[in-house]
């Protein structure tokens, strides 16, 4: 959720190859980017982000703490979620009948290489994921159904399938846990510090709960929050004040931000442009 890209669509196998990784950006884009283009839209604001402080102070303390800059990024990735839906829908309903077929959810993702076993290993999770998703069983989802399969940080009901599925073919000594080498290659290299990010106790093992939290984002969201937060705190108070917000703006400006500043800056504006959309309707 971004939230932060959350490229969280993992393959069992060796490295995708070309195929696969255009079919994985393909459904990242429809099920994933629950925001508008930031480049899209206006440069942040000193309004906008006193609006969003005074928004996100829930205790009004005059300050921001980790879990208030938490539940704030759950409650707009919800709101993204909801808003978004429809046109995903849309783009893979290819006949326009409001529901959407495994065909046209694969989108004959196999066709080109109908005998690549990475490919096929892929495609079976995916369709494992779309009949759990199928919850009256007639093959064809609804936007309800579909919701669950698009964006599984709204119901998770995909997210154990590939959770249990990812489990037990990387688990190779069986202690119910990935060390560093079964979750990379779980993971399939797309990120380089995955396994720190999915290892939210630091114990050196990835456990059932935190490998699910990969899947639906929320480990990407904490990551994400925590650095925002260490990119903008800077009297080291585990807090954000408004001055510092304002201050962390003109940081904004320069011509060179460190890759925290930058993550923290791509967060906020995609933040402010889904609120920009949804009060011009």
């Amino acid at each position: 959720s971004l939230q932060f890209c959350l490229l969280d669509r993992h393959i069992s196998g060796p490295r995708p190859d070309e195929q696969i990784m255009m079919r994985i950006a393909q459904l990242c884009v429809l099920a994933l980017s629950a925001a508008p283009d930031a480049a899209a839209q206006d440069m942040l604001t000193d309004a906008w982000l006193k609006r969003f402080h005074q928004k996100a102070d829930t205790n009004k303390d005059g300050k921001l703490s980790y879990d208030e800059l938490l539940a704030y990024a759950e409650l707009m990735h919800l709101d993204m979620t909801a808003s978004n839906l429809g046109d995903s829908m849309n783009d893979l309903d290819a006949d326009k009948d409001g529901q959407l077929s495994l065909k046209e959810y694969m989108q004959d993702a196999t066709s080109e290489s109908p005998n690549d076993p990475d490919l096929l290993a892929w495609a079976a999770i995916e369709e494992k994921k779309f009949e759990a998703a199928d919850l009256n069983k007639d093959g064809l989802l609804d936007s309800t159904e579909a919701g669950a399969l698009l964006f599984p940080s709204v119901d998770d009901v995909t997210t154990e399938v590939e959770t249990s599925i990812t489990m037990s073919t990387y688990d190779t000594d069986g202690d119910g846990t990935l060390s560093k080498e079964e979750f990379d290659k779980s993971d399939q290299g797309f990120d380089e510090s995955g396994f720190d990010t999915a290892d939210a106790d630091s114990d050196g093992t990835v456990s059932v709960s935190e490998l699910k939290a990969w899947k639906v984002g929320l480990a990407h969201t904490i990551h994400g929050m925590r650095t925002i937060l260490k990119a903008i705190d800077t009297d080291g108070d585990h807090h954000i004040s408004q001055k510092e917000l304002l201050a962390f703006r003109q940081e904004t400006a320069k011509k060179e931000v460190s890759d925290d500043v930058g993550l923290a800056e791509h967060q906020f504006e995609q933040w402010m442009g889904h609120e920009s959309q949804h009060d011009e309707l």
